[in-house]
């Protein structure tokens, strides 16, 4: 398995150099080394040179189908391991537009990653026939357009719903300031009715008034006028 990461797969005959201890580092090998300890025997693993290994060579495309292993993809972790007749096309929404054109395709796993135990295939696209690379790829353009301007409208909706919502706060808060302005905002001299004492009232230089100043409106210069 190390060597097929490399793209390459162990020749037809060879024979291990040497044998050591297998390491339990995923949980699948856990399990292969606790059935190998319940039939008493070593859990070992097989070591072969590079001398002993050739570049790996999947199967063809046949009837425009692409090969695939028994869990459904396609270990593509070097170029080489590319079926002959076939085109890799790493785009993620590549596998729903095969489904929608009627396109054979295989999911293309590039890598592995360890995760607590685990091993976790990196999938990078999918792996189509070259004769059907074409209208997939156009697909993929018309595809990434349409979400671009679906991207481009959602985003005005949201400025035109940002603008409306500041404009109507401004004219309530400009309603609310004419409607409810304050003495010292009003021209010097104004004067308004006080509905509660019957009484009118005007503004004075220093902006405000009060039904408590009782000092004499000669000596202050404002105040009541009765």
């Amino acid at each position: 398995m190390v060597w097929m990461r490399l793209g390459r797969a162990i020749k037809h005959g060879e024979q291990p150099i040497k044998t050591v201890k297998q390491r339990a580092v995923t949980a699948r090998a856990k399990m292969q080394v606790e059935e190998c300890e319940a039939q008493g025997k070593d859990a070992v693993s097989a070591l072969f040179g590079e001398w002993q290994t050739e570049l790996f060579r999947p199967p063809p495309v046949t009837n425009g189908k692409v090969p695939r292993n028994d869990y459904g993809r396609l270990d593509l972790f070097t170029e080489s391991m590319l079926p002959e007749g076939a085109t890799h096309i790493p785009h993620p929404d590549a596998k729903q537009l095969c489904k929608d054109l009627g396109i054979d395709c295989v999911e293309a796993v590039v890598r592995f990653e360890f995760r607590r135990g685990i091993s976790t295939p990196i999938i990078s696209g999918v792996v189509v026939p070259s004769d059907a690379a074409e209208l997939l790829t156009d697909a993929l353009a018309e595809s990434t357009q349409n979400k671009v301007a679906q991207q481009r409208a959602a985003m005005e909706r949201r400025a035109v719903k940002r603008w409306r919502r500041l404009l109507v706060a401004l004219r309530v808060r400009k309603e609310v300031d004419d409607t409810f302005a304050t003495r010292s905002s009003l021209p010097q001299g104004t004067t308004f009715k006080n509905k509660n004492k019957g009484k009118s009232i005007e503004i004075a230089s220093s902006g405000t008034s009060s039904d408590e100043d009782e000092e004499d409106p000669i000596d202050t210069g404002g105040g009541f006028i009765l």
